[in-house]
């Protein structure tokens, strides 16, 4: 069963994949769909109360990151509408908020901090061999397709430098 809750998530997440970079958008019911199948998983080998532990430090985590993204940009001069429209997708929070019960408190942020990076690092390197019109970086879509690749790597057995919950 965990097998095919593990294949299903992984499908899931190509979906972000493709959604992000055909069309810029994350629909909702495979966020939540994310968020529970990865809960479900985690629940397997976690008991209950760790897991809500670590989904609500998780959670505060996201809320203390982006609360000072938005404040940055917002001293900046930078409206709340354009902060949304331009710099950070409203499907992008969404995504994060649906993997906090992949990882624990620690791995999170290392998990936050190497997908940023993976990200721009695809984005950098596709605008090198193509022309981009948009300039903002499919980030979902970047960070769905680094965490199949922290997938596949657990299941080869390496875990490190992220060992995920699920």
């Amino acid at each position: 069963m965990i097998d095919l809750l593990n294949a299903l998530l992984i499908i899931l997440m190509f979906w972000v994949v493709l959604q992000d970079f055909k069309s810029r958008t994350l629909n909702l019911y495979v966020a939540i769909s994310i968020f529970l199948i990865s809960s479900i998983i985690a629940l397997n080998t976690y008991a209950i109360n760790w897991i809500l532990e670590v989904i609500f430090y998780n959670f505060l985590l996201l809320v203390l990151f982006y609360g000072l993204l938005i404040l940055f940009y917002l001293y900046r001069g930078v409206s709340l509408f354009d902060f949304f429209e331009g710099k950070l997708g409203v499907g992008d929070i969404v995504f994060t908020i649906s993997i906090i019960s992949c990882f624990t408190f620690k791995n999170l942020l290392y998990f936050l901090l190497l997908s940023f990076l993976f990200s721009l690092l695809i984005h950098k390197g596709l605008s090198f061999f193509k022309s981009i019109k948009s300039p903002t970086i499919p980030l979902a879509g970047n960070m769905a397709l680094f965490l199949i690749i922290v997938k596949f790597s657990k299941t080869f057995g390496f875990n490190e430098p992220i060992n995920s919950l699920i």
